[in-house]
């Protein structure tokens, strides 16, 4: 069996369902289910017993996902969402007497209002034709404290260079939040090799691990100058004494997750890099741009407007212009197909379990139900 059967194969919901939806949120496998209600079962058997045990498999939990992220597990806390990641971001850096920023205009709130709460001035950059330009964020920047920049635009698609974004940035003594909400699990993601000041993402989407955990990772160089907005007993250099009366805050990232953490989203979480990791980041890019490429040549075939983009702004996600979204997409529901209305076109999301048959499908309901031209 080729291996893109062997991965679709582990996803029931593909039985019953065209699931071109993983931007909004991703299915699961039996493993991730399991792995997630480990520590109901543990707790339904002997109660606390195995608190150790599931403190070990947080820390092999954050090692998966610190080699998919291409950081050190050091530089690694387990949030709840992009947003708290984002919003302790944000303290961390007002704390540090930064006050304006720079973001892109189609980027998700989650990624922007926390900044905008903090008391940020925040500078939007326009998108031109669905893609946002360097030489645009280098004037945006001249300035400012910080640039706040998604992987991939979940409104329209295009994948930026993180690279590139990270490196004008730094040019600007501004500092880099590279968003992997939309990449992370479909596209390689390398937070060393980017230069990114912080990370942030969540669990449910491309990783298909459910709802309940994300991530931030901070460049270990800035451990030591950025002071945790938020502790707790489990934050201490050696938290197993429980001293109440001192404070000795291990200077690393984790110190964020505090105290008893979302257990069953984080192992699902783990579960689920293990899959991304054995299934092979490069080979499941690959898929992914393979797949876009074939619906956009499908959708331009069948007479909807597709752009025609570079390979390394391709991502997971097309948008098609269509009169009535929402409309469109709930008639796609009707037969079992699953997208979701984004702006003024429908959002079909492959990921690497998809497949062509998945594309013709979605492609034929489109032409009767919205009618281009």
């Amino acid at each position: 069996m080729r291996w893109e059967d062997e991965l679709r194969a582990k996803f029931p919901a593909l039985e019953r369902w065209t699931y071109l939806n993983s931007a909004g949120a991703g299915p699961i496998t039996p493993e991730v289910q399991r792995a997630g209600s480990e520590p109901f079962q543990s707790l339904l058997a002997g109660g606390d017993v195995d608190w150790r045990e599931q403190l070990a498999r947080m820390e092999d939990a954050r090692r998966g996902l610190a080699e998919l992220s291409g950081c050190a597990p050091d530089e690694l806390a387990f949030t709840r969402n992009t947003s708290h990641g984002a919003s302790l971001i944000a303290q961390m850096l007002w704390e540090q007497g930064k006050r304006t920023a720079v973001a892109l205009e189609d980027e998700f709130p989650s990624s922007t209002l926390p900044f905008l709460h903090r008391g940020f001035d925040l500078k939007f950059v326009k998108s031109v034709e669905c893609r946002t330009r360097l030489e645009d964020v280098d004037r945006a920047l001249k300035g400012r404290d910080l640039l706040i920049a998604s992987h991939v635009l979940y409104r329209t698609g295009h994948a930026i260079d993180p690279e590139a974004f990270s490196r004008v940035a730094h040019q600007h003594g501004a500092d880099f939040l590279f968003v992997a909400t939309q990449s992370l699990g479909a596209l390689r993601v390398d937070f060393g090799r980017i230069g990114a000041s912080f990370m942030t993402g969540n669990s449910h989407k491309w990783l298909c691990a459910g709802f309940g955990a994300g991530y931030l990772a901070i460049r270990r160089e800035l451990h030591e100058r950025l002071r945790w907005p938020q502790v707790g007993w489990l934050s201490q250099e050696h938290a197993e004494e429980m001293r109440n009366d001192r404070l000795q805050i291990v200077q690393k990232p984790r110190a964020l997750e505090m105290g008893a953490g979302p257990n069953p989203s984080i192992f699902a979480l783990g579960a689920a890099v293990k899959l991304w990791l054995d299934t092979g980041p490069e080979r499941v890019e690959a898929r992914v741009r393979e797949l876009s490429r074939s619906l956009r040549d499908k959708l331009h075939d069948a007479g909807f407007a597709s752009r025609r983009v570079p390979e390394h702004e391709l991502s997971g996600i097309t948008v098609v212009p269509v009169a009535d979204p929402r409309g469109v997409v709930e008639a796609l529901r009707q037969e079992r197909i699953v997208a979701t209305a984004r702006g003024a076109g429908v959002r079909l999301s492959v990921h690497a379990f998809n497949n062509e048959d998945d594309l013709i499908r979605a492609v034929t309901a489109l032409t009767w139900i919205a009618r281009p031209g």
